[in-house]
C-alpha cells in the first residue's frame, strides 16, 4: 500500500515539477520546487509516511504579503493549484508569509517559481463561500512575475525565524536557489 502511495506521489510531483524562464531571459530559475517531500520512517514493524512541505524563503518586487497566491502552469496561461477559502485561515489567523531578515519572507502557503498573486487579500478570500473558478481566479491575478529571489532551505524541518535569519546572513548556504536576481516584468 505504501509503495503504491509513494509511486503515485512521485508521478504527481513529476507532473507539477517544471522550470521556466521568461522570454526576456532575465529570470534565473534553476528548477522548480516539488510541492512536498516524502519522509518514510519505520516504527517497530510499521512504516509511517509523512509529507513535508519545503521551507521556502523569498523576496518579491513589491509588498504582496497579504495577497493570496495561486500556482500557474509553466507558460502562465492557466491555474494548476489554488487554495480553498478555508485553507488560507480564519478569524484573523491567516497563512500569510512570515517576515524575516533583510526583506525576505518565509512561505506558509506553498508557493513555487510558477506562483502568481491575486488581488484577493487573505481576509477577503477566507470569507468566500466557495473557491472561485479557475477562470475567475485568472481574472484576479494581479502580479504574474512577483519574485526577485527564491530559495529552498535544505535539511530543516521546523526552523525558527532566528535560524532563517542566520541562513540569510550566511548567504543561503545549504539552500537551493530557485530564482536569483529577477527583474520585474510588466
Amino acid at each position: 500500500m505504501i509503495r503504491h502511495f509513494i509511486s503515485a506521489f512521485i508521478m504527481i510531483t513529476a507532473i507539477f515539477t517544471t522550470s521556466c524562464k521568461t522570454s526576456q531571459g532575465d529570470t534565473k530559475v534553476t528548477e522548480a520546487i516539488p510541492a512536498t517531500k516524502i519522509v518514510a520512517a519505520k516504527h517497530g514493524g510499521n512504516t509511517s509516511v509523512t509529507m513535508l512541505a519545503p521551507i521556502i524563503i523569498y523576496k518579491t518586487h513589491g509588498d504582496y504579503r497579504n495577497l493570496v497566491p495561486v500556482t500557474l502552469n509553466a507558460d502562465g496561461t492557466g491555474i494548476i493549484s489554488y487554495p480553498a477559502p478555508g485553507d488560507v485561515g480564519r478569524n484573523g489567523r491567516y497563512s500569510t508569509p512570515v517576515e524575516i531578515d533583510d526583506g525576505y519572507l518565509w512561505d506558509r502557503r506553498g508557493i513555487s517559481a510558477n506562483s502568481a498573486f491575486t488581488d484577493y487579500t487573505y481576509e477577503q478570500y477566507a470569507a468566500l463561500q466557495s473557491a472561485p473558478s479557475t477562470d475567475e481566479l485568472m481574472s484576479h491575478i494581479k502580479y504574474h512575475n512577483p519574485f526577485s529571489e527564491m530559495y529552498v532551505v535544505e535539511g530543516m524541518r521546523n526552523p525558527t525565524v532566528e535560524q532563517l535569519d542566520s541562513i540569510i546572513k550566511n548567504g543561503f548556504k545549504n539552500c537551493r536557489t530557485i530564482i536569483k536576481n529577477s527583474k520585474k516584468i510588466k
